[in-house]
Order: structure tokens, then C-alpha cells, then sequence
């Protein structure tokens, strides 16, 4: 069994899939979605499952950068890397970086807050580099999507850049400032709340104060997943859409990225679809019926990828998940 707070979390974000399935299905023809499923050669949808494999690796070779101090072999990282996608996926409380913590403090013996961090920074980077992507490809491609988009994200770039830069550089003068503002803080609990998480993020960035080499792989590693990501969009509307602009697919991509941070459902089934139907057919004026059959198709291939792959990372990892079951009883 789940603990309660985990199980309400769990049955929430159901409740919103489901609405959002309910949306999806008002804005669109289903039989004429159900047509175009029926009309694919799924043998063309081979690229999609690559792209998505060649991104994990790439993901798992930044988290070898970032964890080189340690001596943990590349294709456990790997595997770990599909373990904890596969987790995310049908449970979407972010236990896909719990099991990552959790692996690598029982195997490898990494103090357990440090491990966090450690999974924390890894998927910030994803993050920031999708952000600064996303903006400049904003001032590029042509879409109907409203101005302050663009001006959000650029508000936020500089906001974490700066922040990041500040704690990375400069970590003393950030826990002084810091001191000053929890000092004004009036409740005990709230200041040792704020006192933790400063520490927390601190430390965090703390392990981004490495060598030009390392930073140099790490954005490499970064941004070529995510073309990879692009790609693996690019390799299904490529199927229905003819002289498709790239930029224009992988601008969607990114943009379709970030709403995964919003809770989401099992499968994110609902968030997928009406995530898709709004950047895509609203956002870059595609036709909203085959996005829509897209959207589906994504849906599905990435399930069969992660329960394929997803289960052949926890046979080679042996990892008991009951460790991870444990955690969520909390």
C-alpha cells in the first residue's frame, strides 16, 4: 500500500486526466482519429522508439559526468535511466527520481541527500536548456502562439540563470543574503523550511562548479538529447505531413516538454493528448486531426519503449523495488 498524501496525489491527477481526456474528445472528430490510427505503417514508427533510446543514453552519459567521482559503470546508468523512466510514466509523482536516489544510495553507497541532489540537477538541466531553446526558436519559427509566451520565457530563463549563476559563483555570499531573508521570515517552522531548502540548492549547484571539459560534455550531452526528443516528433509528423518544417516540429517539442512539469495522470493519458492538441494544432496550426492521431501514436509507442526497455533496465539492475514501494508508504 501507498500512503495517503501519495495516494490523493495520484487519484487528483487522474481526476485531471480525466477532464482533460473529456476536453480533448470535445474538440475533436474521434472517428476521424481512429481513421488515420488505422492508415499508419507502424513499421515507419521504428525511428520514434530509436530517438527515444539514443536520448536516454545520452541523459544517462550526463549523469555519468556528474557522478564521475564515483565509480559507477555507464550501462547501469543506463538502465537506470529506462528503470526510472518506465516509473514516471505509470506513476507520476516524480518516483522516477526516487528510484534513482534510492539506487544509488543502497548500491553504491551515496548519502541518501546527496544522491537527491544529484537527480535534482540532472533534470534541472534538462529544464534550463529546453527553456533557452525554446526562446530562441520563439524568434524564429512563425506560430499563432500569443506574445507573452515569449516574454514569460525569457523572464524565467534570466530568472534561473541568474539564480544559478549566483549559487554557483558566489555560494557564501548566497547563504548571507539568504540569512537576511529567513531572518524576516516570523515563523519558526517556516525559517527552518526555508534554512533546509537554501542549503538543499546550494549544494545542488554546488556540483555544477566543474571543469570547462565536463560543462562542455554536459551541454553537448543536453542538447543532443533533446534534438533527440525533436526527432522522435519529427519521425511521426513526418508520416502524415508533408514538407514539414523541422524547426517548427522541435519548437513544439519543447513547448510540449515543458507542460510535463504540471501533474499529470497514469500514462499521462489526457495531459498528452490536450498538451499536444494546443502546441501543436492551436499553437503551430497543424491540422488538430492528425495531431491528434500523433498524439496517440506518441502516447502509445512511448509506453511500449519504456515497459520494453523500463523492464529490461530492472532485470540487469536487480533492483528490489520494494525499496522504492517503502518510500512511498511514506
Amino acid at each position: 500500500m501507498i500512503s495517503s498524501k501519495n495516494l490523493i496525489r495520484i487519484l487528483i491527477n487522474t481526476a485531471i486526466g480525466i477532464v482533460l481526456v473529456y476536453f480533448w474528445l470535445k474538440a475533436i472528430d474521434i472517428n476521424a482519429v481512429i481513421n488515420g490510427l488505422s492508415k499508419i505503417n507502424y513499421f515507419y514508427t521504428l525511428p520514434f522508439i530509436l530517438f527515444l533510446v539514443l536520448g536516454s543514453v545520452l541523459r544517462a552519459f550526463r549523469l555519468k559526468i556528474l557522478l564521475k567521482s564515483f565509480k559507477i559503470p555507464f550501462l547501469n546508468l543506463v538502465y537506470l535511466t529506462w528503470l526510472s523512466q518506465l516509473l514516471s510514466f505509470t506513476i507520476p509523482i516524480r518516483i522516477g527520481e526516487v528510484s534513482k536516489g534510492i539506487y544509488l544510495s543502497t548500491q553504491y553507497e551515496l548519502p541518501t541527500a546527496k544522491a537527491i541532489i544529484w537527480i535534482f540537477i540532472d533534470r534541472f538541466l534538462d529544464f534550463w536548456f529546453l527553456l533557452i531553446s525554446a526562446f530562441i526558436l520563439l524568434n524564429i519559427v512563425q506560430t499563432n502562439l500569443p506574445g507573452y509566451i515569449k516574454y514569460s520565457l525569457i523572464s524565467t530563463i534570466l530568472a534561473f540563470s541568474l539564480a544559478a549563476l549566483f549559487l554557483i559563483i558566489l555560494p557564501n555570499l548566497s547563504k548571507k543574503i539568504s540569512k537576511i531573508f529567513i531572518f524576516l521570515l516570523f515563523f519558526p517552522k517556516f525559517k527552518l523550511l526555508a534554512t533546509k531548502f537554501i542549503n538543499f540548492m546550494i549544494d545542488t549547484f554546488s556540483l555544477l562548479r566543474r571543469n570547462p571539459l565536463d560543462l562542455g560534455l554536459i551541454s553537448f550531452a543536453t542538447i543532443l538529447a533533446l534534438i533527440f526528443d525533436g526527432l522522435t516528433w519529427y519521425s511521426l509528423f513526418t508520416l502524415l505531413f508533408l514538407g514539414v518544417e523541422p524547426l517548427k516540429i522541435f519548437l513544439g517539442s519543447l513547448l510540449a516538454s515543458l507542460t510535463y512539469i504540471l501533474p499529470a495522470a497514469p500514462g499521462y493519458v489526457g495531459s498528452a493528448q490536450a498538451s499536444t492538441l494546443i502546441v501543436y494544432s492551436y499553437g503551430l496550426g497543424f491540422d488538430k486531426t492528425l495531431t491528434s492521431v500523433i498524439a496517440i501514436l506518441s502516447n502509445g509507442l512511448t509506453l511500449l519503449y519504456l515497459i520494453i526497455f523500463g523492464l529490461i533496465g530492472l532485470y540487469l539492475l536487480n533492483f528490489d523495488l520494494n525499496l522504492v514501494w517503502k518510500k512511498l508508504k511514506r
